[in-house]
C-alpha cells in the first residue's frame, strides 16, 4: 500500500511539473498567435487606407471615397505625416504605409471598426477623415453628410451622397405629365431615390380620359372628343413616339413622354470609349497622350448606377489654363450622317446657366482643333424636369471629321469667373445620328 501511495504522489508531482512548464508555454504561444493576428489586421487596415488615398489622388480634386478599416486591440497611437500613415503597435511593431500623395488629417487608433472618408482637396493633398470646422461656411472638403452644421440642406432639399438635391417627387400628383394615357406614380417619395414612373394605358375603357391607339368610339367613349393618341407631327400634342428632334413642332427637348425612342429619325450609336481628362496648366492645346495617365480615366458613361461616384462624371471649372473634360469617341464615319448629336442625362448644374464648349478632335485623334468649337448654355431648370435628357447638336463639328473614320469630341466647361469651381455632371453621355 505504501508503494502505491508513493507512486500516486510521484504522479501528482510529475503532473504538477508538466503543468508548470506547459502553462507558460501555452500562454506564450497564445500571446504570440494573438499578436500576429493583431499585426496582420493592423497592416491590412493601414494598407487599405493608403490604397484608397492613392485611388482618390488619381481621379483629381473633389474625388471622395469611403473606406472601412478595423483597428485591433493594443494600438497605442496613429499618425498622418507627409505621405506616411503610421499605426503604433506594442513591442515596436509600428505599421507604416506610404502613398503617392501628401496627406493631412487623422485616423483612429482605439480598437473598433470605422468608416473613414478620404478626399482629394483642391490643393492636391489627400484628406484622411472628415472635416467640419463649424465656421458656418461650406468649405471644399465638407458636405451635407459629413458637416451638417456648415452644409446642411435647406427647404425641400435632401442630402444625397453629399449633395443637396431636390427630390424628383414627393407625391403622385407631382409626376403629372399632362398625358391622359399614362398612370403616374411617385416611387420612394421625398427621398434620394425618388422617381416618377409612367405606365401607358393600352386598354380600351370608357371614362378614363384616354383613347389608346387602335381604339374607336365604338369600344371607348373617350375616342369621341379628339383624344386620339396617334403620332401626328404638327398637331401640337407631344405623344409617345414623338421626340424633340423628330418632331420639334410638338415636343420640347427634355419634356417628351418618358418612353423608348421609337419611330424617330435618330438612332443611338452609343460610345466606344469615353475619357475624363484634366490638364495641369498646359491649356486646351494639351493632347490626350500628354496628360498624366492618372487623369485619363475611362468612363462607364452608359452606366446609370446610382452608387457610381459622382466625381467620376463631373466637369469642374477652374482658374488659369486648367481644364477638365469628357472625351467621348465612337468608331463611326461622320460623313455618312446628316445629323449628329451628343445625348446625355444631366445630374448636376451648379451655375445658371452652365456654359459648355465642345471641340472636335483632329485626325491624329490626340489633339483638338481649337479654332473650331460650339458653345452651349445648360439651364439648371433642367433638373426640375421629370426627364433630364438634353441633346447637343454638334453636326457642324462632326463635319470637320469627315473621312477620319471616327467621331470624337472634347466637352469642357468655359472657365468664366462666374463659374469658378462650379460643377456640371453628365451621365449616360452618347451619340445619336440621323
Amino acid at each position: 500500500m505504501k508503494f502505491k501511495a508513493q507512486v500516486a504522489t510521484e504522479y501528482i508531482i510529475l503532473i504538477g511539473i508538466l503543468l508548470a512548464i506547459l502553462v507558460p508555454v501555452l500562454y506564450y504561444f497564445n500571446y504570440q498567435s494573438t499578436n500576429v493576428i493583431n499585426i496582420n489586421q493592423a497592416q491590412d487596415s493601414v494598407q487599405t487606407l493608403a490604397k484608397t488615398a492613392d485611388y482618390v489622388y488619381s481621379l483629381g480634386p473633389g474625388t471622395r471615397s469611403t473606406v472601412t478599416i478595423t483597428i485591433p486591440r493594443g494600438a497605442a497611437n496613429s499618425s498622418v505625416y507627409r505621405n506616411e500613415l503610421t499605426l503604433i503597435m506594442p513591442n515596436n511593431n509600428d505599421i507604416v504605409a506610404t502613398t503617392k500623395a501628401n496627406l493631412t488629417g487623422s485616423f483612429p487608433y482605439l480598437e473598433g471598426t470605422y468608416n473613414l472618408q478620404v478626399t482629394l482637396l483642391e490643393s492636391g493633398i489627400v484628406l484622411i477623415g472628415g472635416t467640419c470646422n463649424n465656421n458656418g461656411i461650406c468649405d471644399y472638403a465638407e458636405d451635407c453628410s459629413s458637416c451638417i452644421s456648415d452644409c446642411g440642406c435647406s427647404g425641400s432639399n435632401n442630402c444625397c451622397s453629399g449633395l443637396c438635391v431636390i427630390p424628383q417627387c414627393i407625391n403622385d400628383p407631382q409626376c403629372d405629365d399632362s398625358n391622359t394615357c399614362t398612370v403616374e406614380l411617385c416611387k420612394n417619395p421625398n427621398t434620394c431615390l425618388a422617381s416618377c414612373t409612367y405606365t401607358t394605358i393600352n386598354q380600351c375603357d370608357d371614362g378614363d380620359g384616354c383613347c389608346p391607339s387602335g381604339c374607336t368610339v365604338n369600344n371607348d367613349d373617350d375616342c369621341g372628343g379628339g383624344n386620339q393618341t396617334q403620332i401626328i407631327c404638327g398637331d401640337g400634342i407631344c405623344v409617345a413616339g414623338e421626340l424633340c428632334y423628330s418632331c420639334s413642332l410638338d415636343c420640347i427637348c427634355g419634356q417628351e413622354p418618358p418612353v423608348e425612342d421609337v419611330g424617330t429619325s435618330l438612332r443611338d450609336i452609343g460610345v466606344d470609349q469615353a475619357m475624363y481628362s484634366r490638364t495641369d496648366g498646359d491649356g486646351l492645346f494639351t493632347g490626350d497622350s500628354q496628360m498624366a495617365a492618372s487623369n485619363n480615366i475611362t468612363l462607364e458613361v452608359l452606366d446609370d448606377e446610382l452608387t457610381t461616384p459622382a466625381t467620376t462624371y463631373v466637369i469642374r471649372t477652374r482658374s488659369g489654363n486648367k481644364y477638365e473634360s469628357f472625351n467621348p469617341g465612337v468608331e463611326k464615319e461622320s460623313s455618312q450622317y446628316t445629323k449628329v448629336v451628343l445625348y446625355g442625362r444631366v445630374r448636376i448644374v451648379d451655375n445658371n446657366p452652365f456654359r459648355l464648349r465642345i471641340y472636335p478632335y483632329l485626325q491624329n485623334k490626340d489633339n483638338i482643333d481649337t479654332l473650331v468649337y460650339r458653345d452651349f448654355a445648360i439651364n439648371d431648370a433642367i433638373l426640375a424636369q421629370k426627364v433630364k435628357w438634353v441633346e447637343l447638336d454638334i453636326t457642324d463639328l462632326a463635319r470637320t471629321q469627315d473621312g477620319f473614320g471616327f467621331i470624337k469630341m472634347r466637352v469642357t466647361a468655359l472657365n468664366l469667373s462666374e463659374q469658378d469651381n462650379d460643377r456640371f455632371q453628365f451621365s449616360e453621355l452618347h451619340y445619336k445620328v440621323g
